[in-house]
């Protein structure tokens, strides 16, 4: 990829010759990698005419990669004199937006790492480059941590996948996006200063102010909520209803209705690009003329055909480009049937699975920018983590923590009230719901948390095993995100104490997630369904360890039907404790499985409650009919909604997955005229919960 002359970006690549192996294998992965590279192919040789060819290479590029092992950090070597000082200085201006990417490629002794000093450019001050730079694999650093693997010991196609991903991110930073670590939510950068300073920065200015008037002109047609599987809250309705012909150049937009085809006059949900989405918009012609010439209505189409596919060249290589798309062109067919010139037309693609980010912008490097949300916003108002981290990224780059979300400034959003003890005192107020949920003590091994079950009269569990229920998930992409889950895995150690250790995984974020966990072949979770545990979040707190004890960790994702995909696995042993305190946690004993303890905040106990009936309204649309839930009133958790998706039921039979988002609307046939029709809510696979039966009849 990097042979491609449009790419505009290069990179200065430092390393000692000594390490050319492992360099040449990075050089020669080019997925993902949108830059082109510098790279001295010449012995380094200490000169006066080396020295003027180094600064040049550098001073001449965008950011750089320096590679680190013990060749490399050789006090006497070039890249401590001439190189290192160089690349800090750039990367220390403010104004200068040059990337450094430091990367270990093999392990460094602590006392090298502790020890290593370069000369600041200019000054001739001793700087320790470990303690004002953060190194992009650093965790890797440690032969005792078997979970981690430097470059050097990597198998060939771990070690691919590992230079992609570091081409991916180098890009993503090379036009102004910021940089996160696989699996992690928090922003990187490796310069602890600037990244400390961005934290603290509220508010950005911008001079962009024809994009801003072309953003308020798209917006003043905006009235409808997004319906989306992810992305659910109410705060992403900065966007609505509004005519597919409006929509210009950089816009993307949600389909309302999947089952209907796209003409210029549909209805779509304008939607931010950076939010999952559906299409995008990469071409625009107004008042399009052919003058005097009578056009034939196939050389008509042959010409949209044509146009669209040569525009869209520019963006074909765009990193922002969705795996699978359709091209599609529109125009004003209204005004062309009644003989009116000049008309309009547009481009547009179409992808299924939805994604997020503008190829056009990533492109051109001309966005749409979103008008300042400000304070109206506080945790409370996201159904989710992932909602409120995702809608606090999507504002940050241009405003700050505009709603003040991030209040400890760690780039993790509303992580001071997770971390505050659940209130123990519960209101219990009567369901309206026709059907009832009964309290039981689960089998087996009994935990904290008891099980409830649903007075449906129908085998819930044993629908959900059936083709129909496995057909209708993956048409919900459910097979698809649990293997992009797998594929971009991580896991880390927060604590570990002699008898009990923390952990915390790359969570999944695709509907009703939840996962299934064995340690040493014992299942083990905080909730028992069915005669297995399942766990619903992404940390586990674990005690019962033994300190002369290797022990295996596998981890599944579960979907939203309680299909179960991987395992992702974890090793550590016993004695690798490094927190010698007694351990202490706040959180609720909820599973005690054989000799382990499993601990969990005190509402994730919770079934998913309803307060009320739900609002719900079936509309004849003449071939089916539109099912809208306008309303589902459901006890909270957390300051969270209660549930995570619902599954619609036909006479026992599924038919409908829908995520947390109030309102939703779908299409259904008409087949369910007189019969029995049956909603329940899930938090996750393990707690269904709220349910509500009704019969419909036209």
């Amino acid at each position: 990829m990097e042979d491609n002359n449009k790419l505009k970006k290069t990179v200065f690549i430092s390393y000692s010759r000594k390490d050319i192996g492992l360099v040449q294998s990075f050089l020669d992965v080019g997925d993902n990698r949108f830059f082109k590279t510098k790279i001295d192919q010449a012995d380094k040789k200490v000169g006066a005419d080396w020295r003027v060819t180094i600064r040049d290479m550098i001073n001449s590029s965008d950011g750089a990669i320096l590679f680190i092992s013990k060749n490399a950090l050789d006090p006497k070597s070039p890249i401590n004199t001439e190189e290192i000082p160089l690349l800090i200085k750039r990367n220390n201006d403010p104004e200068d937006k040059f990337e450094f990417f430091p990367v270990f490629l093999d392990y460094v002794d602590e006392s090298t790492v502790n020890s290593y000093t370069f000369k600041e450019f200019g000054t001739g001050k001793e700087i320790h480059l470990f303690d004002k730079y953060d190194i992009w694999n650093i965790e890797a650093n440690d032969p005792n941590d078997i979970g981690q693997e430097m470059p050097s010991e990597m198998s060939e196609n771990k070690l691919e996948n590992f230079w992609s991903d570091l081409n991916l991110k180098l890009s993503d930073a090379l036009k102004g996006k910021t940089v996160n670590k696989l699996g992690e939510i928090k922003t990187w950068n490796s310069n602890k200063a600037k990244l400390k300073e961005v934290r603290k920065n509220k508010f950005r200015n911008f001079a962009l102010g024809t994009l801003v008037t072309a953003a308020f002109i798209s917006l003043f047609y905006l009235v409808l909520r997004p319906d989306e599987s992810l992305q659910t809250s109410e705060v992403f309705n900065i966007g609505g209803s509004v005519q597919l012909g409006v929509l210009t150049t950089g816009d993307c937009f949600n389909k309302i209705d999947n089952e209907s085809e796209l003409n210029w006059n549909t209805y779509v949900q304008y939607r931010a690009c950076d939010l999952l989405h559906d299409g995008e918009v990469f071409y625009r012609e107004n008042q399009l003329d052919f003058g005097e010439n009578i056009v034939s209505y196939s050389n008509l189409l042959n010409f949209f055909n044509e146009t669209c596919n040569n525009e869209f060249q520019k963006f074909i290589n765009s990193s922002t480009l969705p795996q699978d798309y359709t091209i599609n062109f529109y125009w004003d067919m209204d005004t062309q049937a009644l003989g009116s010139k000049p008309f309009d037309m547009l481009c547009l693609t179409t992808s299924n699975p939805q994604t997020a980010g503008s190829y056009v912008e990533d492109v051109t490097g001309v966005g749409i920018v979103l008008p300042n949300p400000g304070d109206k916003y506080n945790c409370e108002d996201f159904t989710s983590n992932q909602d409120a981290q995702t809608w606090y990224e999507l504002y940050f780059e241009d405003y700050g923590d505009v709603a003040y979300l991030d209040l400890n400034n760690n780039g993790i959003v509303c992580d001071e009230i997770n971390l505050e003890t659940a209130e123990t005192t519960t209101t219990t107020l009567a369901p309206t719901t026709s059907t009832t949920i009964d309290t039981i003590s689960p089998s087996g091994q009994t935990p904290v948390a008891v099980q409830e079950t649903l007075d449906v009269n129908f085998d819930l569990l044993k629908e959900l095993q059936t083709e129909n229920s496995k057909s209708i998930a993956s048409s919900y992409t459910q097979d698809k995100s649990a293997q992009e889950w797998l594929d971009d895995f991580t896991i880390k150690k927060q604590y570990h104490w002699k008898n009990a250790i923390q952990l915390q995984w790359s969570g999944c974020y695709f509907m009703g997630c939840s996962y299934k966990v064995y340690i040493n072949g014992v299942n083990i979770g905080s909730h028992e369904y069915e005669g297995e545990y399942y766990h619903p979040n992404n940390v586990m707190v674990l005690k019962g360890l033994l300190e002369d004890t290797n022990y295996n960790l596998e981890i599944y994702v579960v979907d939203a039907i309680g299909q179960t995909y991987g395992p992702a696995r974890y090793s550590f042993n016993g004695m690798d404790w490094d927190n010698d305190n007694t351990f202490a946690t706040d959180d609720t004993n909820c599973a005690n499985i054989e000799r382990y303890t499993i601990y969990c905040y005190q509402d994730q106990i919770k079934f998913p409650t309803a307060l009320a009936a739900p609002e719900i309204e079936i509309l004849d649309r003449g071939n089916d009919y539109l099912f809208r839930l306008n309303n589902w009133e459901i006890a909270s958790r957390r300051g969270w909604v209660g549930y995570t998706h619902i599954l619609l039921f036909v006479e026992g039979k599924l038919r409908l997955m829908l995520g947390n988002g109030i309102p939703q609307q779908h299409g259904i046939s008409k087949d369910i005229v007189g019969k029995e029709i049956t909603l329940v809510a899930f938090d996750s696979f393990a707690r269904p919960g709220a349910s509500y039966t009704f019969k419909f009849t036209d």
